[in-house]
């Protein structure tokens, strides 16, 4: 049973933190709805008490480092909350970074994988090391990006996340694997959703 709750908790978790992304209080200045904000806000509280019953899941699965970034994700998405809050001058831009910063980026990606695996390998039971480090590493870079509006966090969720669905494909969690490629097809709507924003920014 507690395995069952778990496993629903580590579908809700990202899929609600990612509809409080999608759907921030204010849009263009203008305030949502009340009853949408407030329903938003009670998924976003839902979704940070099942937060750690999802560690459970990757714990019986022996995949220890998606353990951690399942309450990494809690973590970050009261921290994405808080820098996204306010009236619209408190209110992040979503901005783009240079080649350079992304190079920077995903060399620290490379490094952290290899760091994540390597220490995985410590873990006698550890399971999958290297497409476990990647994807952990990967969604770390990308969740701290999507806090900071950065438009190209959704390409690093569309990377981590197709390494994630080899991931759970491997382990015979093909349900989940399933949910990680539709949230492949929201990262990519996404990404152009938010270009678009960008573009219209700047003009």
């Amino acid at each position: 049973m507690l395995i069952l709750i778990a496993s629903w908790a580590a579908i809700l978790v990202p899929a609600l933190l990612i509809g409080l992304r999608i759907f921030p209080r204010q849009v263009d200045g203008e305030m949502l709805p009340g009853d949408r904000w407030v329903i938003a806000v009670w998924l976003g509280v839902l979704a940070l008490a099942l937060g750690l019953m999802g560690v459970a899941l990757f714990l019986h699965q022996q995949v220890y480092a998606q353990a951690v970034l399942s309450a990494y994700y809690v973590a970050m998405g009261i921290y994405g909350w808080w820098s996204w809050k306010g009236e619209g001058a408190g209110q992040i831009a979503i901005t783009r970074r240079s080649a350079r910063f992304h190079a920077a980026m995903l060399l620290g990606g490379a490094l952290l994988t290899l760091l994540l695996a390597i220490a995985l390998r410590f873990l006698p039971d550890a399971r999958f090391t290297g497409l476990d480090g990647f994807a952990t590493a990967f969604s770390l870079l990308a969740t701290w990006m999507l806090a900071r509006k950065i438009l190209e966090n959704w390409a690093y969720w569309i990377m981590a996340d197709l390494v994630a669905i080899v991931l759970y494909g491997l382990l015979g969690m093909w349900w989940y694997a399933a949910l990680y490629a539709a949230y492949v097809a929201i990262s990519a709507r996404a990404l152009l959703r938010w270009h678009g924003e960008w573009q219209a920014a700047q003009r």
